[in-house]
This record gives structure tokens, C-alpha cells and sequence, in this order.
């Protein structure tokens, strides 16, 4: 058997591709489905639910200016008729656990319990990456391998740090611009695995007969 390039064609060959090109293009196919579900599973109920912890910007309490003097309090000057019981569970008011208490505890599950998860994805995924792109780096490969570095990128560059400046003190505004980063990585996820299927659906059978041309002094060559 040869090729349309004269080349023998080896078992397996699909469209001048390797042998391995379908292998690996299923397994790219799965790992970033996987990877699809998983960040789009954290961008709609995930951290929707951990914003959901976050106070509201009336609930934090108030930054104390850097030039205050602790010893300019007078405790006479405290009427006790002040007090709100509405107030109680409020930051600095006694009673029910403070917002940005339970955001911090919150939080701090989150990234406990989602470690163990990007261990098992993330690793898989640059596997199959790395596989397909060695057996056949065509143009969806390229693009997966572009989407999937997208993520990281997003990760590393904002979604990190978001995290590190939100654990101790939550901000509204941090938290808006995590959730539009998660969201960011989720169309990068999704664009990976649509890049995965486009590859390994191009390298599905469909030009075999090209491929079969009979070896010049068999019976089948003229």
C-alpha cells in the first residue's frame, strides 16, 4: 500500500495523518469536555453561590481612617438608646456571625475542596494536548492548545491574585470582576473543545481511497 505522496501507508493512516492522530484526537476530545464541564460547573452554580456569601457594600464596615486616635473616644459619649436591634449580625455589632466572616470561611472551602478537582483535570487535559500535538499539530490542535493556555492565563494573571485580595476582606467590586474572569475562561473552555471535535472529526475516514493506491507489480497495478 502507498500513498498518494508514494509513501507506504501505514496501518491506520488516516488522511496523511499518523496512526496515533485518532487516538489522540478522541482522548483531546474527552479531556477537554471534562475541562468544559468543570469550568462551566464553577461559572453557573459554583461561584455564583460563593458570591452569594459576600456582603453587600452597606454590610462592610467602615475603614478607619489612618490618622485616628483610639484615646479621642470618649465611652460617656455612648447612649445605649442608640442601639439598633436591626443592627444585630452587622459587622461590629453583637449578635448573629458577621457577613464577612461567613464569606471568609466560605472562601476558604471553596479552595480546599476545588484543589483536588483542577489536580485531576488540569493534568489530563496537558496530556492530551501535548499527545495530539506531537501525532498531528494541525490547525485544531493549535486552537485548542490556544484556548486551553487562555485559561491558564486567566487563572494565573487574574482569578489567583482575585483570590489572594478577596480571602481576608471581601470587596463587591473584586467579586464582580472574578465572576467576569470565570466566565472568560469558561468561552475558552468551550472553545477548546470545540476545536477538539472539529480535529477529530477531520481526522475521521474519508479519503482511504486516495490513500490505497495498488503497489506497482501487484495484481492490482496496471
Amino acid at each position: 500500500m502507498v500513498s498518494a505522496t508514494g509513501r507506504p501507508a501505514g496501518p491506520g493512516t488516516r488522511g496523511g495523518q499518523g496512526p496515533d492522530a485518532g487516538r489522540w484526537g478522541v482522548a483531546l476530545v474527552a479531556a477537554t469536555a471534562q475541562h468544559a464541564g468543570f469550568q462551566l460547573t464553577v461559572s453557573t452554580v459554583v461561584y455564583p453561590a460563593l458570591a452569594d456569601r459576600a456582603p453587600a457594600e452597606h454590610d462592610l464596615p467602615d475603614r478607619v481612617p489612618a490618622d485616628h486616635d483610639p484615646a479621642d473616644h470618649d465611652p460617656a459619649d455612648h447612649d445605649p438608646a442608640d442601639h439598633d436591634p436591626a443592627d444585630r449580625g452587622r459587622p461590629g455589632q453583637p449578635g448573629l456571625e458577621p457577613a464577612a466572616s461567613g464569606w471568609s470561611r466560605a472562601h476558604a472551602a471553596h479552595s480546599r475542596r476545588i484543589g483536588p478537582l483542577v489536580a485531576v483535570v488540569y493534568p489530563g487535559l496537558a496530556l492530551a494536548l501535548a499527545g495530539r500535538l506531537r501525532a498531528a499539530p494541525d490547525v485544531p490542535a493549535l486552537l485548542a492548545a490556544g484556548c486551553s493556555a487562555g485559561v491558564v492565563i486567566l487563572t494565573a494573571a487574574v482569578a489567583a491574585p482575585l483570590h489572594g485580595r478577596l480571602g481576608p476582606e471581601p470587596e463587591p467590586v473584586l467579586v464582580r470582576r472574578l465572576l467576569v474572569a470565570d466566565r472568560g475562561r469558561s468561552a475558552f473552555a468551550v472553545g477548546a473543545l470545540a476545536a477538539a471535535l472539529a480535529g477529530a472529526g477531520r481526522a475521521a475516514p474519508g479519503d482511504r481511497s486516495a490513500a490505497r493506491l495498488p503497489v506497482p507489480g501487484t495484481p492490482g497495478h496496471r
